[in-house]
């Protein structure tokens, strides 16, 4: 199990994450158990400290974890995304694309890992 280390005595499980929010340069992390987190670093950093591929960045504020995505549509090129713990997000216009790739190959991944 990967782990995400922010300090010496604070880590979070990378499989926890639900989503990472950027507030300036600091970034919030959402976990399944309801809690927030903040971390000092910015949302580039933490992401590039994954080094995950269920992590897909779906605008420049936002970074979700593929495996808690419970559903998505795409109407008028609109990409809407759906956690389970019921939030829901747009994908940048630029960003839809890369957003359906990165989502269909972990699918597939997925299944054969099943």
């Amino acid at each position: 199990m990967k782990t995400l280390y922010l300090t010496r005595r604070q880590q979070i499980e990378v499989n926890d994450i639900m989503y990472l929010q950027s507030e300036s340069n600091y970034t919030l992390i959402h976990t399944i158990n309801q809690a927030k987190t903040v971390a000092s670093q910015t949302l580039h950093i933490i992401h590039s400290s994954i080094n995950y591929d269920n992590f897909v960045r779906i605008s420049r504020s936002y970074i979700l974890n593929i495996e808690h995505i419970s559903a998505y549509s795409l109407e008028n090129n609109k990409l809407t995304l759906k956690l389970s713990n019921g939030e829901k997000f747009t994908a940048s216009r630029r960003r839809v694309k890369n957003c359906l790739d990165q989502i269909e190959i972990a699918q597939k991944r997925n299944s054969l890992d099943s």
